[in-house]
């Protein structure tokens, strides 16, 4: 150990990074931000921050340390290593036990009338200024007509709503053109296009739509990683296992029981943040559910 780390310990370790971090594993530093950094390690892309960056599947939280902008204890290309329970990066030593190891709920059952529901009281509690610059304006009416980013990604979206909305035989080819559209549009690491892409999964996973989830999964894997940056990959390769950040699921899971007061509650909270990338991720899991309530009502509650 070195004397100059400065010393935190986990909290949190999200599933997919509790399986990326194996004993003796070396990898390297691929960003740095002010609470916050991503590695790269033999088992997958990582990222390590304080509590404000919250639970979720590639995310190890710490204690307030290292309590410093984290771009001035962690430079960009120095190695990351674990050795034993602890991962060492030049400037800090994290702890990794007893962290627990966070992963999302199942979600819960519905049907048809009840997710018709929960997306009436979801479009309901929107707050009125949703963010610009991104596609959770496409969680509102007109929201498109507004936005560069929601105009750009529109011929896309309405492509892939209309694969969606086929049906239980997912007739239809794939619109490979509408993901690739879609990946890597928009601003921010997590670019709104595979956020938006993201909620898709997340949603069809999670109302048993399988057919178009296995396809949708097929072609974003394929195409991420010409398509978009390998941070945001590894958060797309999470969501397609069904894994977004803590906060989107008890969204998504309220939506999902018509549970209007959790869902208001869940919508304050991501509120609270100055980043579209959450509401990017919504809207895509709204247009999933949608397709759902129509076409796709017979696939719910279908176990793969």
């Amino acid at each position: 150990m070195t004397g100059n780390r400065v010393r935190a310990a986990a909290l949190s370790i999200g599933v997919d990074a509790r399986a990326a971090l194996w004993p003796g594993a070396h990898g390297v530093v691929i960003a740095a931000f002010r609470r916050s950094a991503c590695l790269r390690l033999p088992g997958g892309v990582v990222c390590i921050g304080d509590t404000w960056i919250g639970e979720g599947p590639i995310n190890i939280l710490c204690q307030a340390a290292p309590g410093r902008d984290w771009r001035e204890i962690v430079e960009v290309g120095a190695e990351a290593s674990i050795a034993g329970d602890l991962l060492l990066l030049p400037g800090v030593e994290a702890a990794l036990t007893p962290a627990g190891t966070w992963s999302p709920r199942p979600p819960p059952r519905t049907d048809a009338v009840t997710l018709a529901a929960g997306l009436s009281a979801l479009a309901e509690e929107l707050p009125p200024d949703l963010p610009a610059g991104g596609l959770g304006v496409l969680l509102a009416p007109d929201g498109a007509a507004e936005d560069d980013v929601a105009r750009a990604a529109a011929p896309a979206v309405v492509r892939l709503a209309a694969w969606l909305g086929d049906g239980v035989g997912c007739a239809q080819a794939f619109p490979e053109d509408a993901a690739r559209s879609l990946l890597g549009l928009g601003p921010g690491l997590t670019p709104s296009g595979d956020d938006f892409l993201a909620g898709v999964a997340v949603g069809l996973r999670s109302l048993g739509a399988h057919r178009h989830h296995a396809r949708l999964a097929e072609a974003v894997a394929a195409l991420a990683g010409e398509c978009t940056n390998e941070i945001s990959a590894a958060h797309l390769a999470a969501a397609l296992r069904g894994r977004l950040r803590a906060d989107l699921h008890l969204v998504i899971d309220a939506v999902l029981a018509a549970d209007r007061g959790a869902i208001a509650s869940g919508l304050r909270r991501l509120r609270a943040e100055d980043h579209h990338s959450p509401w990017d991720a919504l809207a895509g899991f709204a247009a999933a559910a949608r397709a759902c309530c129509g076409g796709l009502a017979a696939t719910m509650g279908e176990l793969a």
